[in-house]
């Protein structure tokens, strides 16, 4: 009776194992009017405050691009995970192109590191092609925890620029550097990079 016993529990455990593996390998597909993309199906909405539809990009503009913004999270504060997504279009109606989005992204880490007296950050160029450029961003950021306090992390950014008939869309994925040299963070980066396609 006891070895039927363990024999149920041990089958029982397996079962529910598995479940959660395959749903840790889940996937939702996101998609607008712009793009699509997979994440895995336990991420959660990034933007703060109520959104009734986390895939449609909120939009706002500055002086020189109309912007549209979305963001997704994982679902982990202790390690979190961040993808970012602006798509930019010039005002002036005049051509936009991937290096233009690529100089104002490092103008923009030369600043918050220069502000925020922290050690430059690292370039590193992975792909390059005639309509996107992979390259990862290694710094440091200033985290904020109610446990630990302020501390310095290393925060990897991989950035995926596409660009599509008048867009430039910029990808980026936010994740600690302890947490980016593990294989299967590195494989979920290269899934979700590699899901996205232009709509329009």
């Amino acid at each position: 009776m006891k070895i039927l016993f363990r024999i149920i529990l041990l089958l029982f455990l397996l079962i529910f194992v598995c479940s959660f593996t395959t749903n840790s390998l889940e996937k939702k597909r996101i998609s607008n009017h712009l793009y699509t993309f997979s994440i895995p199906s336990d991420w959660e909405c990034g933007h703060p405050g109520k959104i009734e539809d986390c895939s449609v990009p909120i939009e706002r503009k500055d002086s020189l691009y109309h912007i549209y913004y979305l963001q997704w999270r994982s679902p982990s504060w202790d390690a979190p995970f961040w993808i970012n997504i602006k798509s930019y279009q010039r005002l002036d109606g005049k051509l936009i192109m991937i290096e233009e989005i690529e100089a104002n992204i490092i103008a923009r880490e030369t600043l918050i590191a220069s502000s925020n007296n922290l050690n430059n950050f690292n370039k590193v160029e992975v792909s390059n092609t005639a309509n996107q450029k992979r390259f990862i961003i290694k710094k440091e950021s200033i985290e904020t925890n109610v446990k630990t306090g302020k501390k310095t992390v290393i925060i990897s950014e991989v950035n995926l620029l596409f660009k599509s008939k008048d867009k430039v869309h910029h990808l980026s994925l936010y994740v600690l550097d302890e947490q980016y040299i593990l294989p299967e963070i590195q494989l979920l980066i290269n899934e979700i990079l590699d899901s996205f396609i232009v709509n329009e």
